[in-house]
């Protein structure tokens, strides 16, 4: 299943970074539980990675909103 690395990192209360995908339609929620990167938008996407990175708190909050989903 696609979605598996997702559901898997979310038991570990990590916050996931992803594309956007049919298969996690309802499932990842962009700042909610993750992020949703963009194809063709590696610019944005790093800037993106590198916001969740440096924000302790903010994973924290993605990570355990996974945990709460999974």
């Amino acid at each position: 299943h696609a979605s598996r690395p997702i559901f898997e990192a979310w038991m570990q209360k990590i916050p996931v970074a992803a594309f956007q995908n049919p298969a996690l339609q309802g499932d990842l929620m962009h700042n909610t539980n993750g992020i949703e990167l963009r194809l063709f938008n590696p610019r944005m996407n790093a800037h993106m990675i590198e916001s969740l990175l440096q924000d302790t708190d903010r994973c924290r909050r993605l990570g355990l909103a996974g945990f709460r989903k999974a």
